[in-house]
């Protein structure tokens, strides 16, 4: 019921207002890019080496389960093997945060973020070792409920404001007359990135993944993928970027690809070492731990006060990078 539920509020309410957003949004990207954004020379990020003692990341089924992180893949890049991704779907293909130390899983308010480093951790993954069938199950029921599902104390099997990706839609947890927003650019491609790696597995995914190109505006925010406050959002740009990466190694250097990654990086202001790898730029020095949020922090930098927040450190990072660099490459 709840899966036609928002099928109808789509049908009838989001996807017309879609219409709404393609026509007022030139007239907001306009007066940020006029008002707001601001173009400077780059800066070079300060990395800096931890000075304590770190190993190799512990698996566990090819995975971090039990760890500080409550993102899905996002801190996982690199290393995170097949048996690792499909134990972050539960049973019917929702995307959870984590595996608690008890085995339970963590539902609450599942975002786009955790579908997005699903999708970006599955391309870094050889492609004979990938999770074929559980990219399948996800995107079909991501497609069912137009979005995934959370379990919370507001959420009970409703997909959060956190992951609604389609445009207006029933959102419990949302402040605003329980509706969720309308979907710009980082709403299309994080769920594009999810039909992108389910693509090449099914002729269905093929026609949902262009018909949602059409629909939601693939066309369209390849002009303008998202616009920004003054000194914010960060991780937004971080997602998206990550999101539009799966799409070039599904589909390789096409404009609408290349064309907002641009847009993006050339918007801020200290290099960032992913998104330059992604773009084919080599990457700058960088230590052998990194902190695994890096690339979305304001300085995009993994330094001294990054890992004084938190001790997300990944040694996996920075092979990873230079991996992507090298893709971008050959492209």
């Amino acid at each position: 019921m709840k899966a036609l539920i928002r099928w109808l509020i789509f049908l009838l309410v989001g996807l017309p207002f879609q219409a709404v957003v393609y026509l007022l949004y030139p007239l907001a990207w306009v007066y940020w890019r006029l008002f707001i954004f601001k173009k400077v020379d780059k800066s070079n990020p300060v990395h800096w080496e931890p000075d304590f003692e770190v190993g190799r990341a512990t698996k566990l089924d090819g995975a971090l389960l039990d760890n500080d992180d409550d993102h899905g893949a996002l801190t996982q890049y690199g290393f995170i093997s097949k048996r690792g991704m499909e134990l972050l779907l539960d049973n019917e293909g929702n995307f959870i945060r984590s595996i608690n130390a008890d085995g339970s899983l963590n539902k609450k308010r599942v975002s786009g973020d955790c579908v997005s480093c699903w999708a970006f951790a599955y391309v870094l993954i050889p492609e004979d070792q990938q999770p074929k069938e559980a990219a399948i199950k996800a995107a079909w029921n991501y497609l069912k409920y137009l979005g995934t599902r959370s379990w919370d104390e507001i959420n009970d099997g409703d997909v959060s404001n956190r992951c609604n990706n389609f445009g207006i839609n029933w959102c419990p947890d949302s402040d605003i007359l329980k509706l969720g927003q309308p979907a710009a650019g980082p709403q299309f491609y994080t769920t594009s990135s999810l039909l992108a790696v389910a693509y090449k597995q099914s002729f269905a995914m093929k026609v949902a993944f262009w018909i949602h190109w059409l629909l939601m505006g693939g066309w369209y925010w390849a002009f303008w993928p998202a616009i920004y406050p003054k000194d914010g959002l960060w991780y937004v740009r971080d997602i998206t970027m990550k999101a539009l990466w799966v799409h070039r190694e599904v589909f390789g250097n096409r404009w609408w690809i290349r064309l907002p990654m641009k847009k993006i990086n050339d918007s801020i202001v200290v290099r960032n070492d992913l998104f330059e790898a992604m773009l084919g730029n080599e990457p700058g020095p960088m230590p052998e731990v990194m902190h695994a949020f890096f690339s979305q922090e304001k300085r995009a930098s993994s330094d001294r006060k990054s890992f004084a927040d938190n001790l997300r450190a990944s040694a996996y990072i920075n092979k990873a990078i230079w991996t992507i660099f090298k893709k971008a490459k050959l492209r």
